[in-house]
């Protein structure tokens, strides 16, 4: 129990008194309303979004709050005032009483409806409203017993997202508790050099928008990244962190697990080399933060572990083996190569935790290496589909 449970038994408790005032018919009527508006905003709330483009991620969540909440009230108002216009009347004796009992009732089920379409918006987010849905009993009891929201849900956590990171877990639960994310770097400067000649930043427009992640060298002209980061595109520009650039096209795409391979004739590096994980493990992931420059950031694993989550477009359950690492990690990150002390690869680079800062996660490097050896072994000179956008 925390702190949000208490607030949402309190909130239960007063739709239990409000029920009983409405009764069923008013109430009925007000959630009736109260559902069109919050469909309303299913639709409209992504589109403003994008439109005003808060700078923020609190900018974000306030605009979708607000929103929702003008909508849903503004519906519930009005399927409250007719309702009251059609509610049994006090001198009508036991229809009344049952009237107030079903008001009551309908009012526990209102609040349970919000919580099942809500929670996981929430969940999705960054900060303390993550992290408190997350570690909420009574959240993770609805989520738990209840189906799965509708899928025109969807857009609208794609918006309170930055980054547009999979759903690595399917199931409400806090991130992993890991150290304090490292500093300092634990590769030396000389070795760093033939690290970074491997990296690669790659962005390219999907749906006008232009989605940015970083990646390295498997191959002559072959670089693996995130198959997040490429989805929707046709044409893809990559520069390396010395500044040459390039074009390329998605040679493997992999929605479930999450990589690409993209083919680019005009660069290429030394391949880096694959191997496994430890319970030691420490080095540095080799990204592009933000979109930026070439920036990496050095990190130690904090835990090996299997997740169910989504593929990259929540549709399908997918099981993954993920490295939990300590490394503060950013939106651009994703596809970077995440090798230790020796310059080995050991994970790709996936997501942030959306619940505490310091924590991020990556693909296990031997399911990468499988799904780039199958790329390889297929030539990889063929372009392929990358699907639809992640909008």
């Amino acid at each position: 129990m925390n702190g949000l449970d208490a607030v949402l038994i309190v909130v239960a408790g007063a739709a239990v008194v409000g029920g009983w005032r409405l009764g069923l018919v008013t109430r009925g009527l007000g959630w009736v309303g109260a559902l069109i508006g919050g469909a309303i905003g299913v639709f409209a709330v992504p589109a403003l979004n994008r439109w005003i483009e808060p700078s923020s991620d609190g900018g974000v969540l306030l605009l979708t709050a607000g929103s929702f909440i003008l909508l849903i009230s503004f519906g519930q108002a009005i399927g409250v005032a007719v309702g009251s216009r059609m509610r049994p009347r006090p001198e009508a004796g036991g229809v009344h009483r049952v009237d107030a009992v079903g008001g009551s009732l309908l009012g526990v089920i209102g609040v349970v409806a919000l919580i099942w379409l809500l929670a996981p918006l929430a969940a999705s987010t960054t900060g303390w409203v993550a992290s408190a849905t997350r570690s909420s009993a009574v959240a993770r009891a609805v989520t738990d017993h209840l189906p799965e929201p509708p899928a025109s849900l969807q857009n609208l956590e794609r918006s309170l997202i930055d980054g547009n990171f999979p759903q690595l877990f399917a199931d409400l639960v806090p991130s992993p508790e890991v150290p304090d994310p490292p500093e300092g770097s634990p590769i030396g400067a000389e070795a760093l050099a033939r690290l970074a000649a491997s990296s690669v930043k790659i962005q390219g427009e999907a749906c006008s928008v232009v989605q940015s992640g970083s990646g390295f060298s498997v191959a002559e002209g072959l670089w693996v990244t995130n198959a997040h980061v490429v989805a929707g595109t046709s044409t893809l520009a990559l520069t390396t962190a010395r500044g040459d650039t390039g074009t390329g096209q998605v040679v493997a795409f992999d929605p479930e697990w999450d990589v690409a391979v993209v083919r680019s004739n005009d660069l290429s590096a030394p391949p880096l080399a694959f191997g496994d994980a430890n319970d030691q493990s420490a080095g540095l992931v080799l990204g592009f933060p933000g979109g930026g420059q070439f920036d990496p950031s050095p990190f130690v694993l904090g835990d090996e572990l299997a997740a169910t989550g989504y593929d990259i477009y929540d549709r399908a359950l997918v099981r993954r083996d993920l490295l939990v690492l300590a490394s503060e990690l950013e939106p651009g990150d994703s596809g970077s190569a995440v090798v230790d002390a020796n310059g080995t690869v050991i994970g790709l680079a996936v997501a942030v935790a959306p619940d505490r800062s310091g924590v991020a996660y990556a693909l296990d490097g031997s399911g990468v290496r499988q799904r780039v050896e199958t790329a390889v072994s297929a030539g990889g000179s063929d372009a392929v589909s990358t699907g639809p956008c992640l909008e």
